[in-house]
C-alpha cells in the first residue's frame, strides 16, 4: 500500500524495502544521544526509532540535528540491515 499524501507518497514502516531509498514524513517515537556518540569521520549521531500505525524501524540519523520524541520529521531513509 502507496498513499498519496499532498503529492507525495508515504510507505507503511512494515512495508519498506531493503535496498530502498524513501522520502517521507515519519513520527520519532525514541532518541537516544550522548555527547560521546560521534562518528570516525568527526559528526555526531543519535539513535532513534521512527513509529506508525503499523510498525516501527530503529537507525542511525548522523549530523546536529536537534531531534525529539513526538517530532514529525521529513527525512530521506535508506534501508539497510
Amino acid at each position: 500500500m502507496v498513499v498519496e499524501i499532498e503529492n507525495s507518497e508515504w510507505t507503511p514502516i512494515n512495508q519498506l524495502e531493503l535496498g530502498k531509498r524513501y522520502r517521507q514524513l515519519f513520527l520519532i517515537d525514541d532518541v537516544q544521544k550522548t555527547s560521546r556518540m560521534i562518528s570516525k569521520n568527526q559528526v555526531p549521531f543519535a539513535k532513534m526509532r521512527l513509529r506508525d500505525i503499523s510498525g516501527n524501524i530503529t537507525g542511525t540519523v548522523f549530523g546536529g540535528i536537534d531531534l525529539r520524541p513526538g517530532q514529525y520529521v521529513k527525512m530521506t531513509l535508506d534501508v539497510e540491515l
